[in-house]
């Protein structure tokens, strides 16, 4: 447990003028990809971002799985949700938390965070450069956020300096071999080489540039591999209902859960996987 009080502006010792890294992909600059994103995307970012009802399910889903795995109460432990967009699931789980801030560097949807009855605590920064001190959350929420930076051992060096010795971080992470690609709800998308999938998303009048980055589980496993895992990916798929009952996909298994022998034979290829990352 974390012994200091809930987190706010003590925890900062780095600057807060922070730039937001900047990527050049075929002579096109970005410097704020959530703005591109949502100016090409808006019935995506809509249904995404916005959708309370789904953000809440899967906050339901977040707090399930941490009680699960931690010794310790909720109400005692610190709280960083990094990418928050929206806010959603921050304000939705502020109440199972001693304190907790989510942070994002895209201002419109802070905004959004912000224009909403507040119960957790919001500030833009970038989830490379978390400008807070070594070692003061308990918890780390990085929920489908690791594609959309541009250094993913960065980010994770980040969740690794600011957690507490035996903190943890709740992982819900894209497989690259997903069919159907969420953000843009194209087939095979994330299977592409990068030319090739700016191609399909122009053909498609989805976007210009193709900026998310998966991995496959392999990969997954080496990016966090200095974390000790623990995986509930079938662990979930296995008890729906304990884990997911509001979620909507996770509400059309039937209830004893798929067979445990079809999941480990299908698990390189399942769309998401849920992991705690705790440090030693």
């Amino acid at each position: 447990m974390n012994d200091e009080a809930p987190p706010t502006e003590k925890m900062m010792d780095r600057s807060q003028g922070m730039n937001v890294r900047t990527m050049r992909i075929e002579q096109y600059e970005l410097t704020s990809y959530i703005e591109h994103f949502s100016e090409h995307n808006q019935a995506v970012v809509h249904d995404a971002l916005l959708d309370e009802r789904g953000r809440l399910a899967k906050a339901a889903k977040i707090q399930a799985v941490l009680t699960d795995f931690s010794a310790e109460p909720l109400a005692n432990l610190a709280c960083l949700d990094v990418g928050c967009s929206t806010g959603h699931i921050t304000n939705a789980l502020a109440g199972d938390f001693h304190g907790i801030v989510g942070i994002d560097t895209d201002h419109k949807a802070l905004a959004v965070a912000e224009g909403r009855e507040a119960a957790g605590r919001f500030q833009r920064g970038s989830a490379l450069s978390l400008p807070y001190r070594s070692g003061v959350f308990d918890v780390v929420l990085c929920n489908h956020v690791y594609e959309h930076v541009s250094d993913q051992q960065t980010l994770f060096d980040e969740i690794w300096r600011v957690l507490r010795p035996d903190g943890f971080c709740y992982l819900a992470a894209g497989n690259r071999l997903k069919v159907i690609e969420p953000h843009y709800r194209l087939p095979f998308l994330s299977w592409l080489p990068r030319p090739i999938a700016h191609r399909y998303l122009r053909l498609t009048g989805r976007g210009r540039f193709y900026f998310e980055h998966h991995l496959t589980c392999r990969s997954l496993r080496r990016l966090v591999s200095r974390f000790e895992v623990r995986d509930y990916t079938l662990t979930i798929l296995r008890d729906p209902r304990r884990f997911g009952a509001n979620d909507p996909l996770l509400a059309r298994l039937p209830s004893k859960g798929l067979p445990l022998a079809l999941l480990r034979l299908a698990y390189f290829a399942l769309p998401t996987y849920i992991w705690i990352l705790q440090k030693p």
